[in-house]
């Protein structure tokens, strides 16, 4: 109830911004022509990795992960996907030596209905790989916090893109990383960095919710969006934002939820 009722104090904080809201606009005009784009990391987007040799963890079968998302988990900020975040949390397991099954379904610039959609074509295929899954891990919020999705669409739209997938398999395992905190991205100016900042964690705060009622998991990582851990584009991350972005997620995915 008190998470509750900090959403909802924040928003009176928005309000806070709106003389600025000219000046905002103009920022977001001008970031939006002139923010460097990088492309989607090349590479195989499915895979199977087995346990590193040596390594052995008992009674563990192996994981079928389907990580769906934006563009990091597109591996923009890398060249290849090995490279990207969910090669990361793969490389995590193998260590522990755990055997790992993988699909990335991800495209720049998506937003929670339009992964949906993109999802629903691939489950309609005759054989569509990772079907069922036993991991499901789902990257996204950037672009709904630009494109300031109202929260009620966003729990809809995250409510229709998981729930088709654990009405075809109840075991299936559901996280969601937190969305972005993007005050901290080096590629928005002030005050614009304030209000998508605001609207994230809004966004994150109703993920948290439909995550606990839902019993999915929620992982927060606290990590500080240094610039040597960004992509030239100061919007994502690289090779060791990756690495600890990854490291992070598979060591919360492997704890007992």
């Amino acid at each position: 109830m008190l998470k509750r009722w900090r959403l909802w104090c924040s928003y009176p904080a928005a309000l806070l911004l709106l003389p600025l809201l000219p000046l905002i606009i103009r920022q977001g005009k001008h970031t939006r022509a002139n923010t460097l784009r990088l492309p989607e990391a090349s590479g195989p987007r499915q895979g199977h990795c087995p346990p590193q040799t040596g390594q052995a963890q008992a009674a563990t079968s192996e994981r079928q992960l389907l990580h769906i998302g934006e563009s990091t988990v597109a591996g923009v900020g890398v060249r290849d996907t090995a490279e990207g975040l969910t090669a990361h949390i793969i490389r995590h397991w193998q260590q522990l030596g755990i055997s790992s099954q993988w699909q990335i379904i991800a495209q720049t610039g998506i937003n929670a209905a339009q992964l949906q959609q993109q999802l629903q074509q691939h489950l309609s295929q005759p054989n569509p790989a990772l079907s069922p899954c036993t991991h499901l891990l789902v990257t996204l919020g950037v672009n709904d916090t630009t494109g300031f999705t109202r929260r009620r669409q966003w729990r809809q739209q995250l409510l229709a893109l998981v729930q088709p997938l654990q009405r075809d398999n109840p075991s299936l395992q559901v996280a969601f990383t937190q969305v972005p905190p993007m005050q901290r991205f080096p590629a928005l100016p002030r005050p614009l960095n304030y209000l998508l900042g605001l609207r994230a964690w809004q966004l994150d705060q109703e993920l948290q919710h439909l995550c606990a009622e839902q019993g999915w998991r929620h992982l927060q990582l606290d990590m500080p969006l240094q610039p040597e851990w960004m992509a030239s584009d100061g919007y994502h991350p690289n090779l060791a934002g990756y690495r600890l972005w990854g490291e992070g997620i598979a060591r919360l995915l492997s704890q007992p939820q």
